[in-house]
C-alpha cells in the first residue's frame, strides 16, 4: 500500500460454527493478506467440530483473538465480534470464504481514495460438486446514495445493523 495513505487498523470479524472443512484455508487468506493493519476476531458460534482446534493455531499470530458464545447464530457471532473489535474499518468474513491476498488492501486504498465510508465488491462462487465457477457482482464502482445504501443493506440475509464504524464487504 502506497505510503501516502493512513493506514487504519482494519478489524476481520470471522463468525465460525462447524466450518473445519473451510476454516483453515479461510484464516490461511486472511493471514497472509498484503495489507497487515488488522485485527482478526474470530467468533465461536458454539461449534461441535474441530473448528476450534483449528482457530488455535493461529492466534500465536498477535493480529488474531478468539471469543466464545453458545450457538447463537451469524447475526449474534457477528454483534458479538464487533463489540469486541479495535478498528476504524470493520470486514465481515465467512468462514468458508477464501479471500485474495489484496482484497482488504484494494478495498481500503478505495475507501480513502473516494472518502467513502463503504467499500463493497463482488465475488466469486465455486460450485464444489461441480468445480464452476461463476462471478457475482458488478465490474465497475457504483456510487449511491445513504438511502439507497439502506435499503439495499436491510434487503441482505440477515438484515444488516448500524455501528459506528465504516464497513466494507
Amino acid at each position: 500500500m502506497s505510503m501516502e495513505f493512513n493506514s487504519p487498523l482494519v478489524s476481520i470479524v470471522v463468525p465460525i460454527y462447524n466450518t473445519e472443512e473451510y476454516l483453515e484455508e479461510c484464516l490461511n487468506s486472511i493471514r497472509n493478506q498484503t495489507y497487515k493493519e488488522i485485527e482478526v476476531v474470530l467468533v465461536n458460534d458454539g461449534s461441535n467440530d474441530d473448528s476450534a482446534i483449528i482457530c488455535e493455531k493461529f492466534l500465536n499470530d498477535p493480529r488474531f483473538k478468539m471469543v466464545y458464545q453458545e450457538n447463537s447464530g451469524v447475526a449474534k457471532a457477528r454483534r458479538l465480534g464487533l463489540h469486541n473489535s479495535k478498528g476504524e474499518l470493520i470486514c465481515f468474513v465467512d468462514s468458508d470464504d477464501k479471500l485474495v491476498e489484496q482484497f482488504i488492501e484494494k478495498l481500503v486504498k478505495s475507501m480513502l481514495e473516494t472518502g467513502s465510508d463503504i467499500a463493497q465488491c463482488g465475488m466469486f462462487f465455486w460450485e464444489e460438486s461441480t468445480g464452476a465457477i461463476r462471478y457475482a457482482g458488478k465490474s465497475f464502482p457504483k456510487l449511491i446514495t445513504p438511502k439507497q445504501f439502506a435499503l439495499q443493506l436491510f434487503n441482505l440475509p440477515g438484515g444488516g445493523f448500524w455501528s459506528d464504524r465504516r464497513i466494507f464487504s
